[in-house]
């Protein structure tokens, strides 16, 4: 990452990271020159401390960002405030830390989650197409707007006077069904906020096609350029990285699924006690507006599990909210989940011993270079 915010994207390679964090430390180490000419430090170590305070700085925003997220989502302060605390203890924390893309796209898309649930969507596509600039998968983001367009209003249509569906309708609309000419007008509105959140992935792969493709001895050694839609970053991650549907499936990976067991089960859990509960524990966590949120949570489980390599999952599902929701109101509830009290708190405790274990030794085993999330 330091090597692209220093040189550029000199090997193709480099293209396995989008533009949004290296550029962010170029801009960053600048701030930092006084001691590169004291002779205080070089170069590399410039954009290193550069690096390491932006990854840090933007994890402490993440935080606000989700708290007020949670607040406005919620509507419950307390569990705002846990989920928070367990978002500080993530087992991916070292992530967050480090000079990886972690905490400045949570704080992109935290904020982009919030703008949405304000109904400042034009806001929110800046913040997630921002976000796409960081990481590929901020085009996940259009869910929420294929939410909002083919699920809240078209019921709300079909259905003006059920109040369940009007519940659902965005904050912009709470006073009046929706009726097919607003309908047309939000679809036209979410087809262009998504376009806002695509646009800085179009912009990169364009950029790497003509760095490869339009010089003929670059494209010779770029068997990727004559594809339909040439696609220099999936390319770099299936040729340098075998990531692609069920690569990962390998008996000699069994050590990498059980790196990711832990987070694997908890949102299996998760999404299991809110798709299909027992009893509904609480009316915060199982209210309909969560559904979004909640499927958001299921998509990346599925994405993670089937098409990456499998121990990135604690790091790649960090930045989404749902999970310390659902870890959150578990300390909340006063119905208990499982069948007996007993068992309730034994799963709080095994949540916050995850929680913390990872957190302590995720530090140690990185900064060491032993294999981590």
């Amino acid at each position: 990452m330091v090597q692209v915010a220093q040189q550029g994207y000199m090997y193709d390679y480099f293209h396995a990271f989008f533009p949004g964090l290296p550029c962010s430390v170029s801009l960053a180490s600048l701030l930092a020159l006084p001691l590169e000419w004291y002779g205080w430090c070089n170069s590399h170590e410039r954009h290193l401390l550069g690096g390491v305070v932006l990854s840090n700085l933007f994890f402490v925003l993440s935080v606000s960002e989700l708290y007020k997220l949670s607040d406005t989502v919620l509507g419950n302060k307390n569990i705002a405030r846990t989920a928070a605390i367990l978002y500080c203890l993530t087992p991916a924390n070292i992530f967050m830390s480090a000079i990886y893309t972690e905490s400045l796209f949570a704080y992109l898309f935290l904020g982009g989650l919030r703008m949405h649930a304000q109904n400042r969507n034009w806001v929110a596509s800046v913040k997630f197409g921002l976000a796409c600039f960081v990481r590929s998968n901020g085009v996940l983001a259009c869910w929420f707007f294929a939410y909002t367009t083919f699920i809240q209003c078209p019921l709300a249509v079909l259905v003006p006077g059920n109040l369940r569906s009007r519940e659902r309708l965005p904050r912009a609309y709470p006073t009046r069904a929706c009726t097919w000419s607003l309908y047309l007008h939000i679809v036209m509105s979410r087809a262009m906020q998504c376009l806002v959140v695509l646009l800085p992935l179009v912009f990169y792969l364009l950029y790497g096609y003509h760095q490869y493709c339009t010089n003929e001895d670059t494209r010779r050694l770029s068997p990727w350029c004559d594809s339909v839609v040439p696609n220099i970053y999936s390319f770099v991650q299936s040729q340098y990285w075998n990531v692609g549907f069920l690569r990962y499936w390998q008996f000699k990976q069994l050590p990498n699924f059980a790196l990711a067991t832990p987070m694997i089960l908890l949102s299996s859990f998760g999404l299991y006690t809110y798709f299909w509960p027992r009893r509904p524990t609480s009316v915060s966590f199982h209210a309909p507006r969560l559904f979004p949120y909640m499927a958001y949570w299921g998509i990346q489980l599925l994405v993670a599990l089937f098409t990456m390599h499998v121990q990135v999952t604690t790091r790649f599902v960090s930045s989404c909210p749902a999970i310390y929701w659902f870890a959150a109101h578990l300390f909340h509830t006063t119905t208990p989940v499982l069948p007996s009290t007993t068992s309730n708190r034994w799963l709080q405790s095994t949540i916050l011993f995850y929680f913390l274990c990872y957190s302590l030794i995720g530090p140690v085993l990185f900064a060491n270079f032993y294999p981590w999330t």
